[in-house]
């Protein structure tokens, strides 16, 4: 990586990544306000950002009901610059401001990468083919739909002004390098590991100093975050990393997941990250993703959850340098350059068939016009005063109270919304449970049905 000045882009190559910001953007929200209104969104985790953000806006700070009552959002996670979101979510209170957020972070992803590129002398042209991997890269559309699932989560804000600092840095824009490495940081904990990589990456490529100061702030806070900090805010009650520490899986198992992980991002970066040996920048994050899958949890090294983006913005940082020495090997040499654009090309094709098929080709038909309106009215019904047991799919869309649940957890809910009909993820177990959770609240006389229609049933907690 060489500090190189380059010429400012020309009007068409600005075009071009400029369409590549929209098309990602625009597709990506829409696809998640696709799976929000039409209950494909489960509740927890996006829960967890629209009931802390309308908290903090009356007084109660990040506090979260889902799981612990009176939790902290802190408790799970340092995202401290979800405090921007909750600005924005004062001002339109609705699970789309998430959305909006996270597409406009998707878009910009492609420029980063345009960007940095530019930044270690890549010709306009790699320069456009490098982003247009990142356009169409599946751990990008995946994660930002939290797997057509949980919703947006930070890793994809995390990943703009990381790739945006790495271009500063090698632009020689210090100031700007130390605004944006803070800011990464305090977009989610775990940005300490991927700067633990780049100052490995740094420290074997003869930039000893700049890679030591690095990787030490990074593991600093990620330590200090996850186990002073985050804990604190836990308030004795489990943290993730804690419960990860104490859990054991068949390592078998997760050496095979990191395995495919990897080879799943080197065939999607079109295998340039083969020949670049800031590669190993990645191996924080393989290491303590791995811990993650060894502890049960299996998200991290899953190359469509929004954990991956972490490893590809990593990988990138190493990649952008790796093609520029490939232009500049092969100057000249047609055949050679012809051959790197087809690799490149076919793996954006295969990357671009995979999100086809594995995120947006997972939507089902939209939700019944009756069951829709049945949702509005039942947001009319449920005051935003009383506390609120639901069903995981349907919680985040009754998420701006001070306390809601997702049921089977019911302790003395005021209201209590079930759902029979969900568009997926439904079983005759979870049918069962329904029916005699039900049943148990009927003959116990502590709540009273008010409507079952469209699938819907609605409990209240009896006078």
């Amino acid at each position: 990586m060489s500090d190189v000045e380059v010429p400012r882009n020309g009007r068409r190559e600005a075009l071009l990544v400029a369409l590549m910001a929209v098309a990602v953007g625009v597709t990506s929200f829409l696809h998640q306000l696709h799976l929000y209104e039409n209950l494909y969104t489960s509740g927890r985790d996006l829960t967890y950002f629209t009931q802390s953000a309308w908290n903090a806006t009356h007084g109660a700070g990040l506090t979260v009901t889902v799981g612990v009552r009176g939790a902290h959002l802190f408790g799970e996670h340092l995202y401290v610059t979800h405090w921007v979101s909750v600005a924005l979510h004062a001002l339109h209170p609705d699970a789309s401001t998430f959305f909006l957020i996270s597409s406009l972070a998707a878009g910009l992803l492609p420029v980063a990468t345009y960007r940095l590129a530019r930044a270690v002398a890549v010709s306009t042209r790699g320069s456009l083919l490098l982003a247009l991997l990142v356009a169409v890269h599946p751990s990008l559309h995946g994660g930002v739909a939290g797997l057509n699932s949980f919703g947006p989560h930070p890793d994809v804000q995390f990943a703009v002004p990381f790739l945006f600092a790495n271009e500063a840095w090698l632009r020689g824009r210090r100031v700007t390098f130390v605004l944006l490495f803070i800011l990464t940081l305090l977009t989610l904990e775990q940005a300490g590991i991927a700067w633990c990589g780049v100052g490995l990456a740094w420290f074997l490529a003869g930039r000893r100093r700049a890679g030591v100061t690095v990787a030490f702030v990074g593991a600093a806070w990620f330590l200090l975050a996850g186990l002073v900090i985050i804990p604190a805010f836990a308030e004795g009650h489990g943290t993730w990393y804690a419960q990860v520490a104490k859990a054991s899986g068949p390592m078998g198992d997760t050496l095979r997941a990191a395995a495919a992980c990897l080879l799943f991002h080197v065939v999607a970066l079109a295998g340039l990250p083969l020949l670049s040996r800031a590669s190993i920048a990645v191996l924080p994050y393989v290491v303590v993703y791995g811990m993650g899958h060894h502890g049960g949890y299996e998200l991290p090294l899953n190359p469509l959850s929004w954990h991956s983006i972490d490893i590809m913005a990593v990988l990138l940082v190493a990649v952008a340098p790796s093609l520029a020495r490939i232009e500049k090997r092969f100057a000249g040499k047609q055949a050679a350059m012809l051959v790197v654009v087809v690799a490149c090309l076919a793996a954006a094709g295969l990357s671009a068939f995979t999100v086809s098929r594995d995120v947006y080709g997972r939507c089902s038909a939209p939700l019944a016009p009756a069951r829709r309106a049945e949702i509005q009215r039942l947001q009319s019904v449920i005051p935003p005063t009383g506390s609120l047991a639901a069903t995981a799919y349907l919680a985040p869309h009754f998420s701006n109270r001070a306390d809601i649940r997702i049921f089977p957890t019911v302790e003395d809910a005021d209201w209590i919304l079930l759902d029979f009909a969900p568009p997926w993820r439904s079983s005759p177990e979870e049918q069962e449970l329904f029916e005699s959770a039900v049943a148990r609240l009927a003959s116990a006389g502590t709540h009273e049905i008010v409507s079952r229609q469209e699938g819907f049933l609605l409990a209240r907690r009896a006078p």
